[in-house]
């Protein structure tokens, strides 16, 4: 049997997002994605059906009409993340596909099928690509009230572009429909902060006279998921999506001044390293209201980088920030970035996306992930600081040791390695103070989620271990 193996990138996800009509930023904005639940863009789920769909056919080389398709996008596939297809046949021409990535089932598809033997409704298909829209942003009290109806459209150029073979043997109704589910979870409903979760439609000539037609059928708020029916000239079902949360936005600079005395991190010629969103962010907000000489790093995000500057210097125009990126290891262009300054203290919170592994496997690629941020990148700017004068270094950790959640193998293993770096400079250089606190689960981007799940206020936290950090002697 044939093996398929795809890794999707920002062309797939923009060319795609033209086909279907869905250009919500979880999928097209590398920028704003970052601070998204995932971390990067999302590939979508329903490119992966059409995908594996057309997997399926060069495999089986039939035509076919689909007569029902249940789906599930059990967890996000991130682009530039290899994912794997397994196939397996059921009875009664029913398929069921598991698409897999880092062990885990990404997406699992269950469909049945009958032989092609003519197209129909063509005339409700607008063969051109939807315009391009702004996703709305659906208020959760009125999620309950929402209904509308939808065109359906279908440019074959686009679509040869992404599929070769899927116009070949699957109808285009059907592919027009499935690519409508994608327009109307990202775009419309929920519109912005939206997870699609899944799909169940029937096709079977229900002789409904509009082309797409849905409402929402209930809102689970313990879940933050909505249900909704669909229904239109030969198909039904529902779909499924998650109401993710908004995007976090920290405490402004004039809020944290009044918590931090004007002169307490005077003495620090400060380097944030991450110090853009997160705990980098909030940290560098501290330091610059109680006076620190800060310079901080982003990595993607100019504009956060931009606006977060121009709060700290309205407090002191000290501060400053450039573009790194921990992952090149380019010393030689860090060092010229920061000989104006030569950091006394060392902040150090560059991360990938941390709730990422699986609970069953132990992934090795995401384990080397991690170490490149969390031992080897951090290692290596340290033996170049030293030199330079650096005195103490901020290490976050996380209890996440202590609990150790199955799914977090990965993350715990390399930050263990981390806390030994530090141990083992902490012994080396007698002059050197290193503090690497295990915090609990704040508020940020990276802990953000669909569930209930209480975060604590960073902004409390992160002052008390900096202030803990700056009476070490």
């Amino acid at each position: 049997m044939r093996g398929f193996k795809k890794t999707f990138n920002m062309y797939d996800q923009n060319l795609f997002a033209e086909l279907s009509g869905d250009f919500n930023p979880i999928h097209v904005d590398e920028i704003e994605a970052r601070r998204y639940l995932f971390g990067s863009p999302v590939v979508h789920g329903i490119h992966l059906i059409l995908w594996s769909l057309e997997c399926w056919h060069i495999q089986n080389r039939k035509k076919i009409k689909i007569e029902k398709i249940k789906s599930s996008f059990k967890n996000p596939l991130i682009i530039n993340k290899s994912v794997k297809i397994v196939f397996r046949s059921l009875e009664n021409n029913t398929e069921e596909i598991d698409l897999i990535c880092d062990f885990k089932v990404i997406t699992k598809i269950v469909f049945s099928w009958t032989l092609l033997k003519k197209t129909n409704n063509y005339d409700l298909i607008n063969f051109c690509a939807p315009q391009k829209e702004i996703p709305v942003t659906v208020l959760k009290e009125n999620l309950a009230d929402k209904k509308g109806e939808l065109k359906l459209f279908l440019d074959i150029n686009k679509l040869s572009l992404l599929f070769k073979n899927l116009d070949v043997f699957l109808s285009l109704s059907q592919i027009s429909i499935l690519l409508a589910t994608t327009r109307l979870i990202g775009m419309k409903c929920p519109g912005l902060n939206s997870v699609y979760n899944g799909l169940n439609l029937s096709f079977d000539k229900n002789k409904k006279k509009s082309s797409y037609k849905y409402k929402v059928n209930k809102f689970d708020k313990r879940f933050n998921l909505i249900y909704i029916d669909v229904h239109g000239i030969d198909f039904q079902g529902q779909l499924k999506s998650f109401v993710r949360p908004s995007l976090i936005k920290h405490k402004d600079i004039n809020y944290i001044s009044k918590l931090v005395k004007k002169d307490e991190f005077k003495n620090q010629n400060a380097l944030v390293i991450g110090g853009s969103r997160g705990l980098g962010e909030i940290t560098v907000k501290i330091l610059a209201a109680g006076s620190a000489n800060v310079k901080f790093t982003y990595f993607k995000g100019f504009n956060d980088a931009k606006q977060l500057i121009n709060q700290i210097n309205k407090i002191s125009n000290r501060n400053s920030y450039f573009k790194y990126d921990v992952l090149s290891k380019n010393m030689e262009y860090l060092i010229n970035k920061i000989k104006d300054c030569k950091p006394s203290h060392l902040y150090y919170f560059p991360t990938p996306f941390i709730f990422s592994g699986s609970k069953t496997n132990f992934s090795n690629s995401l384990y080397k992930e991690f170490l490149d941020y969390y031992v080897s990148s951090f290692e290596i700017i340290l033996k170049e600081l030293i030199p330079l004068g650096l005195l103490k270094v901020f290490y976050p950790s996380s209890v996440a040791l202590e609990e150790r959640p199955t799914d977090m193998r990965e993350y715990v293993s390399a930050k263990i390695e981390g806390e030994y770096i530090c141990k083992l400079y902490k012994k080396k250089y007698n002059h050197l103070k290193i503090y690497y606190p295990r915090l609990p689960r704040v508020k940020t981007d990276q802990t953000s989620t669909v569930f209930k799940i209480k975060n604590r206020d960073p902004i409390p936290i992160q002052l008390k271990q900096l202030r803990t950090f700056e009476r070490q002697k």
